[in-house]
């Protein structure tokens, strides 16, 4: 351990950074489709591309996401790189993952808009290994650009969401476009609201990684005590 060149060594090669193809993760591709030039350049010489590994900057745009280290995983929650699933119990069984939820907020105080639950004893939930959330009916969201559910058929993709997503393939025009149509709102409620994950909205999906789904209850409790230990 007292070799300086111990942590360039081939025996770290490819931790943390191997790559699955998003069609076998299907997880949402919204952001691997943003990674440009740009997002490659800095990737290669960040700990993705550590050792001269390029090909990992290269493997990082329009293949899939580099893996994340598993160290400290109970408490790196929300899970999936876009956040959408609150606890490691959701993650190995896709049919308990949330729609729409939102994490815990601190009490209430006047006036004052709360940050989400720090505190462990009340905010994390030790038997799912994640942060507590309340489940949103949808019926609760308005009718909006941002935020949008049919109470009828909350499983429909809406129009607008499908115009969105062009939109928002293009982030320039997004910002420019969105700006100026929808002008924004900064009432309690609205900053409240915005602590809302809806999984319909575009980037937000919370599919794929259903690998799991063959495990029964009892195993998925023994991986979850398992990854606490990591």
């Amino acid at each position: 351990m007292n070799d300086p060149n111990f942590l360039a060594t081939p025996l770290f090669e490819g931790m943390a950074a191997n790559v699955t193809p998003i069609e076998v993760i299907d997880t949402d591709d919204a952001r691997m489709l943003a990674n440009d030039g740009a997002v490659e350049t800095q990737a290669r010489y960040s700990f993705f591309g550590y050792n001269g590994q390029e090909g990992c900057a290269e493997k990082y745009n329009m293949i899939g996401y580099l893996a994340q280290p598993l160290y400290g995983i109970w408490a790196s929650g929300p899970y999936f790189h876009n956040g959408s699933v609150p606890d490691l119990w959701s993650l190995l069984k896709s049919s308990d993952r949330p729609r729409i939820w939102r994490r815990k907020s601190k009490p209430s105080r006047f006036i004052v808009v709360m940050g989400f639950e720090t505190d462990l004893a009340k905010g994390f939930d030790q038997s799912k290994v994640g942060w507590k959330y309340d489940t949103i009916p949808c019926s609760y969201l308005t009718f909006s650009p941002f935020n949008h559910c049919n109470p009828w058929d909350p499983n429909e993709t809406p129009l607008i969401e499908s115009g969105l997503s062009l939109l928002y393939g293009n982030g320039a025009l997004a910002w420019n476009l969105l700006g100026n149509i929808v002008a924004p709102t900064f009432s309690n409620s609205d900053i409240e609201d915005r602590k809302i994950y809806n999984t319909r909205m575009f980037s937000q999906s919370n599919s794929g990684h259903t690998f799991t789904d063959v495990l029964t209850d009892e195993e998925r409790t023994a991986l979850n005590e398992d990854m606490k230990t990591l």
